[in-house]
Protein backbone atom coordinates (compact mmCIF):
# COMPACT_ATOMS: atom_id res chain seq x y z
CA UNK A 1 0.00 0.00 0.00
CA UNK A 2 2.80 2.52 0.03
CA UNK A 3 3.96 1.76 -3.45
CA UNK A 4 2.37 4.55 -6.27
CA UNK A 5 2.56 2.82 -9.33
CA UNK A 6 1.76 3.53 -13.00
CA UNK A 7 0.36 0.32 -13.78
CA UNK A 8 -1.07 -2.26 -11.35
CA UNK A 9 -0.38 -5.77 -12.32
CA UNK A 10 -2.38 -9.02 -10.05
CA UNK A 11 -2.31 -12.49 -11.01
CA UNK A 12 -4.14 -14.58 -8.43
CA UNK A 13 -5.61 -13.86 -4.81
CA UNK A 14 -5.72 -16.46 -2.30
CA UNK A 15 -5.48 -17.11 1.45
CA UNK A 16 -1.87 -16.34 2.74
CA UNK A 17 -0.04 -13.91 5.35
CA UNK A 18 -2.82 -15.36 7.75
CA UNK A 19 -1.04 -13.80 10.65
CA UNK A 20 -1.88 -9.96 9.09
CA UNK A 21 -4.86 -11.02 7.32
CA UNK A 22 -6.73 -12.48 10.32
CA UNK A 23 -10.07 -11.79 8.87
CA UNK A 24 -9.44 -13.98 5.83
CA UNK A 25 -10.05 -13.46 1.97
CA UNK A 26 -12.35 -10.52 2.26
CA UNK A 27 -9.72 -8.84 4.38
CA UNK A 28 -7.43 -9.81 0.98
CA UNK A 29 -9.92 -8.90 -1.71
CA UNK A 30 -10.44 -5.32 0.15
CA UNK A 31 -6.23 -4.95 0.02
CA UNK A 32 -6.53 -5.88 -3.41
CA UNK A 33 -8.94 -3.21 -4.16
CA UNK A 34 -7.35 -0.55 -2.27
CA UNK A 35 -4.33 -1.51 -4.37
CA UNK A 36 -5.63 -0.83 -7.69
CA UNK A 37 -7.27 2.69 -6.50
CA UNK A 38 -3.79 3.35 -5.12
CA UNK A 39 -2.98 7.39 -6.81
CA UNK A 40 -1.14 6.45 -9.76
CA UNK A 41 2.36 8.09 -10.33
CA UNK A 42 3.24 11.79 -11.91
CA UNK A 43 3.12 10.35 -15.75
CA UNK A 44 1.43 12.11 -17.82
CA UNK A 45 1.91 10.07 -21.11
CA UNK A 46 0.81 6.95 -19.35
CA UNK A 47 -2.90 5.84 -19.06
CA UNK A 48 -3.54 5.12 -15.49
CA UNK A 49 -5.18 1.40 -15.94
CA UNK A 50 -5.41 -2.15 -14.08
CA UNK A 51 -4.16 -5.48 -15.37
CA UNK A 52 -5.82 -8.48 -13.70
CA UNK A 53 -6.73 -12.34 -14.13
CA UNK A 54 -10.09 -12.99 -15.51
CA UNK A 55 -9.34 -16.54 -14.56
CA UNK A 56 -9.44 -16.24 -10.65
CA UNK A 57 -12.84 -15.85 -8.95
CA UNK A 58 -12.07 -14.21 -5.66
CA UNK A 59 -9.77 -11.86 -7.93
CA UNK A 60 -12.39 -10.29 -10.13
CA UNK A 61 -15.11 -9.97 -7.50
CA UNK A 62 -12.60 -7.65 -5.81
CA UNK A 63 -11.91 -5.91 -9.28
CA UNK A 64 -15.63 -4.80 -9.71
CA UNK A 65 -15.32 -1.07 -9.13
CA UNK A 66 -11.93 -0.63 -10.75
CA UNK A 67 -12.48 2.00 -13.54
CA UNK A 68 -10.11 1.00 -15.65
CA UNK A 69 -9.67 -2.65 -15.94
CA UNK A 70 -7.73 -5.05 -18.42
CA UNK A 71 -8.51 -8.44 -18.28
CA UNK A 72 -5.90 -11.25 -19.56
CA UNK A 73 -7.07 -15.11 -19.15
CA UNK A 74 -6.98 -18.51 -20.79
CA UNK A 75 -10.46 -20.03 -19.66
CA UNK A 76 -12.64 -16.85 -19.07
CA UNK A 77 -13.66 -14.37 -22.19
CA UNK A 78 -10.75 -11.68 -21.73
CA UNK A 79 -9.20 -8.62 -23.41
CA UNK A 80 -6.03 -10.92 -23.72
CA UNK A 81 -5.92 -14.57 -24.17
CA UNK A 82 -4.02 -17.13 -25.12
CA UNK A 83 -4.80 -19.99 -27.70
CA UNK A 84 -3.37 -22.64 -29.71
CA UNK A 85 -1.43 -23.68 -26.61
CA UNK A 86 1.27 -26.29 -27.05
CA UNK A 87 4.10 -28.16 -24.71
CA UNK A 88 6.98 -29.89 -25.04
CA UNK A 89 9.04 -30.83 -21.76
CA UNK A 90 7.02 -28.75 -19.64
CA UNK A 91 8.05 -25.35 -21.79
CA UNK A 92 4.86 -23.76 -23.80
CA UNK A 93 4.17 -22.30 -27.26
CA UNK A 94 0.64 -20.45 -27.97
CA UNK A 95 -1.16 -17.25 -29.46
CA UNK A 96 -1.89 -13.93 -28.03
CA UNK A 97 -5.02 -12.80 -28.99
CA UNK A 98 -6.05 -9.68 -28.44
CA UNK A 99 -9.57 -8.91 -28.29
CA UNK A 100 -10.57 -11.97 -30.38
CA UNK A 101 -8.54 -11.22 -33.00
CA UNK A 102 -4.38 -12.57 -33.35
CA UNK A 103 -2.00 -10.44 -31.75
CA UNK A 104 1.34 -12.74 -31.69
CA UNK A 105 2.93 -15.66 -31.25
CA UNK A 106 5.00 -16.55 -28.10
CA UNK A 107 7.32 -19.42 -27.51
CA UNK A 108 8.39 -19.75 -23.79
CA UNK A 109 11.71 -20.96 -22.54
CA UNK A 110 11.26 -21.09 -19.19
CA UNK A 111 9.20 -24.39 -17.56
CA UNK A 112 5.32 -23.96 -16.37
CA UNK A 113 2.12 -23.73 -17.62
CA UNK A 114 1.54 -20.52 -15.08
CA UNK A 115 4.14 -18.68 -17.05
CA UNK A 116 1.07 -18.73 -19.38
CA UNK A 117 -0.96 -15.82 -17.09
CA UNK A 118 2.37 -14.19 -16.45
CA UNK A 119 3.50 -13.84 -20.11
CA UNK A 120 -0.42 -12.46 -21.10
CA UNK A 121 -0.29 -9.98 -18.12
CA UNK A 122 3.03 -8.76 -19.66
CA UNK A 123 1.46 -8.70 -23.20
CA UNK A 124 -1.09 -6.58 -22.08
CA UNK A 125 1.10 -4.10 -19.98
CA UNK A 126 3.28 -3.98 -22.88
CA UNK A 127 0.54 -3.57 -25.83
CA UNK A 128 -1.05 -1.02 -23.36
CA UNK A 129 2.25 1.31 -23.33
CA UNK A 130 3.06 1.08 -26.84
CA UNK A 131 5.28 -1.66 -27.37
CA UNK A 132 4.57 -3.42 -30.46
CA UNK A 133 3.63 -7.26 -30.85
CA UNK A 134 6.96 -8.32 -32.40
CA UNK A 135 8.63 -6.62 -29.07
CA UNK A 136 6.52 -8.32 -27.12
CA UNK A 137 6.84 -11.44 -28.17
CA UNK A 138 10.83 -11.15 -28.59
CA UNK A 139 10.61 -9.89 -24.77
CA UNK A 140 8.62 -13.26 -23.46
CA UNK A 141 10.32 -15.27 -25.99
CA UNK A 142 14.18 -15.00 -24.55
CA UNK A 143 13.06 -14.41 -21.43
CA UNK A 144 15.54 -16.72 -18.74
CA UNK A 145 14.10 -16.92 -15.64
CA UNK A 146 14.74 -15.37 -12.27
CA UNK A 147 16.90 -16.41 -9.47
CA UNK A 148 14.90 -18.99 -7.20
CA UNK A 149 12.43 -19.39 -9.56
CA UNK A 150 13.04 -22.98 -11.00
CA UNK A 151 16.53 -22.19 -11.09
CA UNK A 152 18.78 -24.96 -12.45
CA UNK A 153 22.17 -25.13 -9.85
CA UNK A 154 23.45 -28.22 -11.83
CA UNK A 155 23.38 -32.40 -11.43
CA UNK A 156 24.29 -34.91 -9.05
CA UNK A 157 24.50 -38.82 -9.96
CA UNK A 158 23.21 -37.50 -13.84
CA UNK A 159 19.99 -35.58 -11.31
CA UNK A 160 18.71 -32.15 -12.18
CA UNK A 161 18.88 -30.10 -9.37
CA UNK A 162 16.60 -26.69 -8.97
CA UNK A 163 15.61 -24.32 -6.40
CA UNK A 164 12.55 -22.44 -6.23
CA UNK A 165 11.13 -19.94 -3.95
CA UNK A 166 7.70 -22.02 -3.71
CA UNK A 167 6.54 -21.46 -0.35
CA UNK A 168 2.26 -21.49 -1.01
CA UNK A 169 -0.15 -24.58 -1.45
CA UNK A 170 -0.57 -23.22 -5.26
CA UNK A 171 3.23 -21.94 -6.01
CA UNK A 172 4.06 -25.81 -5.05
CA UNK A 173 1.57 -26.98 -7.03
CA UNK A 174 2.34 -24.90 -10.00
CA UNK A 175 6.16 -25.72 -9.84
CA UNK A 176 5.92 -29.41 -8.93
CA UNK A 177 3.43 -29.85 -12.35
CA UNK A 178 6.02 -27.95 -14.38
CA UNK A 179 9.08 -30.41 -12.81
CA UNK A 180 6.58 -33.53 -13.25
CA UNK A 181 5.83 -32.33 -16.99
CA UNK A 182 10.05 -31.67 -18.10
CA UNK A 183 11.68 -34.88 -16.39
CA UNK A 184 11.32 -38.55 -17.35
CA UNK A 185 12.13 -39.86 -13.82
CA UNK A 186 11.18 -39.38 -10.47
CA UNK A 187 10.35 -35.61 -9.34
CA UNK A 188 12.09 -35.39 -6.37
CA UNK A 189 10.75 -32.34 -3.54
CA UNK A 190 12.96 -31.02 -0.58
CA UNK A 191 10.39 -28.42 0.93
CA UNK A 192 11.34 -25.90 3.66
CA UNK A 193 7.74 -24.96 5.11
CA UNK A 194 7.48 -20.65 5.56
CA UNK A 195 6.30 -19.66 9.08
CA UNK A 196 4.09 -21.51 11.53
CA UNK A 197 1.18 -19.57 10.96
CA UNK A 198 0.66 -20.20 7.03
CA UNK A 199 1.58 -24.07 8.00
CA UNK A 200 -1.15 -24.23 10.52
CA UNK A 201 -3.70 -22.19 8.34
CA UNK A 202 -3.03 -23.87 5.51
CA UNK A 203 -2.15 -27.53 6.21
CA UNK A 204 -4.43 -29.45 4.19
CA UNK A 205 -3.79 -27.19 1.34
CA UNK A 206 -0.05 -28.23 1.93
CA UNK A 207 -0.87 -31.32 1.84
CA UNK A 208 -2.65 -31.57 -0.82
CA UNK A 209 0.52 -30.02 -3.39
CA UNK A 210 2.49 -32.50 -3.54
CA UNK A 211 0.61 -34.80 -5.95
CA UNK A 212 3.33 -34.87 -8.57
CA UNK A 213 6.04 -35.26 -6.38
CA UNK A 214 7.27 -39.04 -6.22
CA UNK A 215 9.34 -38.58 -2.64
CA UNK A 216 8.82 -35.68 -0.72
CA UNK A 217 10.98 -34.57 2.38
CA UNK A 218 9.95 -32.09 5.02
CA UNK A 219 12.47 -29.73 6.79
CA UNK A 220 12.10 -28.10 9.76
CA UNK A 221 9.97 -24.78 9.24
CA UNK A 222 11.55 -21.71 9.06
CA UNK A 223 10.25 -19.51 11.55
CA UNK A 224 10.95 -16.01 10.32
CA UNK A 225 9.34 -13.48 12.76
CA UNK A 226 7.27 -16.31 13.98
CA UNK A 227 7.18 -18.62 17.66
CA UNK A 228 5.18 -21.71 17.07
CA UNK A 229 2.34 -21.23 18.79
CA UNK A 230 0.16 -23.85 16.49
CA UNK A 231 0.84 -26.72 17.64
CA UNK A 232 2.30 -27.47 13.63
CA UNK A 233 5.69 -28.94 12.88
CA UNK A 234 6.85 -30.66 9.00
CA UNK A 235 7.00 -34.16 10.75
CA UNK A 236 3.14 -33.72 10.97
CA UNK A 237 3.08 -32.31 7.49
CA UNK A 238 5.43 -35.26 6.43
CA UNK A 239 2.58 -37.78 7.46
CA UNK A 240 0.02 -36.40 5.73
CA UNK A 241 1.44 -36.41 2.49
CA UNK A 242 1.71 -39.93 0.74
CA UNK A 243 5.11 -40.53 0.06
CA UNK A 244 6.44 -38.11 2.53
CA UNK A 245 9.05 -38.25 5.13
CA UNK A 246 10.90 -35.87 7.59
CA UNK A 247 14.23 -35.19 7.11
CA UNK A 248 16.03 -33.06 9.94
CA UNK A 249 18.72 -30.96 8.19
CA UNK A 250 20.36 -29.69 5.28
CA UNK A 251 23.49 -31.47 5.41
CA UNK A 252 20.90 -34.74 5.49
CA UNK A 253 19.05 -33.56 2.67
CA UNK A 254 22.00 -32.91 0.80
CA UNK A 255 23.47 -36.79 1.51
CA UNK A 256 20.46 -37.93 1.11
CA UNK A 257 20.84 -36.39 -2.97
CA UNK A 258 24.34 -37.52 -3.35
CA UNK A 259 23.34 -41.04 -2.51
CA UNK A 260 20.14 -41.52 -4.10
CA UNK A 261 19.43 -38.81 -6.73
CA UNK A 262 19.50 -41.42 -10.55
CA UNK A 263 19.93 -40.14 -13.68
CA UNK A 264 16.71 -39.00 -15.51
CA UNK A 265 15.16 -37.81 -12.33
CA UNK A 266 14.65 -34.46 -10.86
CA UNK A 267 15.12 -32.77 -7.86
CA UNK A 268 13.44 -29.46 -6.13
CA UNK A 269 14.42 -27.74 -3.16
CA UNK A 270 11.51 -25.52 -2.65
CA UNK A 271 10.86 -22.54 0.20
CA UNK A 272 11.36 -18.91 0.98
CA UNK A 273 13.65 -19.42 3.71
CA UNK A 274 17.28 -20.65 3.43
CA UNK A 275 16.83 -24.08 1.99
CA UNK A 276 18.87 -23.29 -1.19
CA UNK A 277 21.63 -24.22 1.28
CA UNK A 278 21.30 -27.79 0.24
CA UNK A 279 22.08 -26.45 -3.03
CA UNK A 280 25.05 -24.82 -1.74
CA UNK A 281 26.48 -28.00 -0.09
CA UNK A 282 26.28 -29.91 -3.01
CA UNK A 283 27.68 -27.21 -5.08
CA UNK A 284 30.18 -24.79 -3.17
Amino acid sequence: MHFYPSVSVMLILDLDHTDYFTKGIPQIQNSFETYAKLPFADEPAVLPFSVANADDPLLMEAMREIPCLITYGIEKNADYTAENIREKAGRYSFDIRKGGVFFTHVDLTVVGYHHIYGSLASAAVGDMLGLTPEEISEGLSTFEGLLRRFEYKGTVNGAEVYIDYAHHPKELKATLRAAKAMTKGRVIAFFEPHTYSRTASLFHEFSESFADADLSYFLDIYAAREENLYGVSSEKLACAVPNGAYISSYENAAAWIRENAKKTDTVMILGAGTVDRIAKILFP
